[in-house]
This record gives structure tokens, C-alpha cells and sequence, in this order.
């Protein structure tokens, strides 16, 4: 087995890869699976041309590096083994911006693997969700307009989010246009001509997911979240989408409770999160 970072030229055999692979880690967000491939953040593992495992921890933006893709067909422990102690290498020589390593676990068998590695949970990721509720009554948030989002606002939300997440939940430039570019409802609040908010969703047949919600701070608890979040609601209510779902952190009171007072409910599951020093 050889373990070395991936090029271009890998990009045919990788895809098929993640295909097929048994054991699937992918970060959840909207950049492709395969948008870091040439990086030397993002390894393979191979046996005679037959990718075996590849590993992808990026930083985006610089500060995080989060855990984008763990595929293998081998045992996890030998594919992380071999494949993590030269991507942590790699970020601490290419990028000294970065301060931490982080993953969301949707599986027992990698939340094992990452405690075994020296992750730490930091929080929880609350799983919400709205069907069939009449739309609830509330006050018109005064001087606030609600509009779709344009391509030449994107720097303005990027900033938006950058100012109002913790470093751990900031989305890269990058994201935050592949986000509208994929979203079936992405609208900004305008207040005295200036972006204060945004939000963006992905609508299907059947559900839509609010992915992101984001309100300047100094323009926080006036009620420009929850106009956004009504209008995405009635847009959905007249596209003759039954579900919408949103997730957030448990340790996120302002969002938890807004979100529960427009109608979403709690479903009951929850996805840890975790996060290691890039530096002892």
C-alpha cells in the first residue's frame, strides 16, 4: 500500500471510488467532494491502482480545517492511520492560519475512531423540523425589505457570516456562493439599503432545508431573522412543500428558540461534533 497525495489525473478513479466505497465520511455542505483534489490536504491510499482510501481535510475557511471526505474500503483505523499524520503535516507547514481539525459524525463507527485519535466533542448538531402547520401570525419587522439574492451581493453575505459565527461555523466565500448557486430560495433583508441578513434554501418536491440563517450583529433581535425565516415559509407553503427541516447547534439558544417559535420541532436527533489542536 502506498499512501500519497492526490493529483488531477486522480480525479476519474477517485469518483468511482467514492461510489463504491464501504465506509463513507462526507462533510456536509455545498462544495463537490472532489474540489480539493491536486491539494497537498488530500491524500490517497492505493494497492497496484486501486484506491483503497482518501482523506480531505482542506481548510475552509483558514482557520478550520474540517474532516471533507473519509472514504475507505479498508479498516478505518489502518486508512486513517496512514493516510492523517501527512495531511496534519501538511497543514501545519501550508497553513499556519489553521488552529483546528473538526468533524461532524453521522456514524458510531467514526465518532469511535475520531476519540481515538485525540478529537474532543464540542457540541451537538440539533436536528428541527416543520409539516404541515398553518403559518404563524407576526408583526411586519418595520423598514426591513425582503429580496432574492444576486451574484453581486455574495461578498456582502460572506462578511455577514463571517461576523456573526464562531470560527468553528464560518463559511468560506466559495460556500456561500455554491449555496445560492444550488438553492431553490435565497433571499437577502435590506435595511436602509444595506444587506443585514440572509437565508438560504434548498427546496425539493417533497422538503426543503434551511441551510443558512445570518443576521449582522448589530442588527440582531429586531426580528430580521424570523421575517426571513416566515418568508421562506409561506414560499414554501405556496410551492406546496409539506416538510422544511433546519439543523443548528445545541448550544445555539438564539437560533434554537426562534426556529421553535415559527412551528419546528425538535426531531429528536442530534449529530456530535468534533473538534482537535492542530498544534498541542
Amino acid at each position: 500500500m502506498q499512501a500519497r497525495p492526490t493529483t488531477p489525473a486522480d480525479c476519474g478513479r477517485l469518483s468511482a471510488f467514492l461510489q463504491d466505497a464501504f465506509y463513507r465520511h462526507q462533510h456536509l455542505d455545498w462544495v463537490d467532494a472532489l474540489a480539493h483534489i491536486g491539494q497537498t490536504t488530500f491524500w490517497l491510499l492505493e494497492d497496484h491502482q486501486s484506491v483503497l482510501a482518501a482523506l480531505d481535510c482542506t481548510p475552509t475557511p483558514p482557520s478550520i480545517a474540517w474532516v471533507r471526505l473519509f472514504h475507505t474500503n479498508v479498516a478505518p483505523q489502518l486508512a486513517w492511520s496512514s493516510l492523517f499524520p501527512s495531511i496534519l503535516e501538511a497543514i501545519i507547514h501550508s497553513h499556519p492560519q489553521a488552529q483546528q481539525i473538526a468533524a461532524v459524525s453521522l456514524f458510531h463507527w467514526f465518532s469511535d475512531l475520531l476519540c481515538d485519535h485525540g478529537f474532543l466533542l464540542h457540541q451537538k448538531i440539533v436536528m428541527l423540523e416543520r409539516s404541515h402547520q398553518p403559518l404563524p401570525q407576526s408583526p411586519t419587522c418595520p423598514g426591513i425589505q425582503i429580496r432574492p439574492v444576486l451574484p453581486q451581493d455574495i461578498p456582502a453575505l460572506a462578511r455577514i457570516d463571517e461576523e456573526t459565527f464562531e470560527p468553528l461555523w464560518i463559511n468560506s466565500l466559495e460556500s456561500i456562493q455554491q449555496a445560492c448557486l444550488q438553492s431553490g430560495y435565497a433571499t437577502i433583508a435590506e435595511k436602509a439599503g444595506q444587506i443585514v441578513g440572509f437565508q438560504i434554501t434548498s427546496i425539493h418536491t417533497l422538503n426543503a432545508h434551511l441551510g443558512r440563517l445570518a443576521v449582522a450583529p448589530n442588527c440582531q433581535g429586531q426580528g430580521i431573522g424570523k421575517t426571513l425565516v416566515l418568508d421562506m415559509l409561506q414560499h414554501c407553503q405556496n410551492l406546496g412543500v409539506p416538510t422544511i427541516s433546519v439543523n443548528t447547534q445545541n448550544t445555539n439558544l438564539q437560533s434554537l428558540q426562534l426556529y421553535e417559535s415559527v412551528g419546528f420541532l425538535r426531531t429528536g436527533s442530534t449529530f456530535p461534533v468534533y473538534t482537535r489542536k492542530i498544534k498541542p
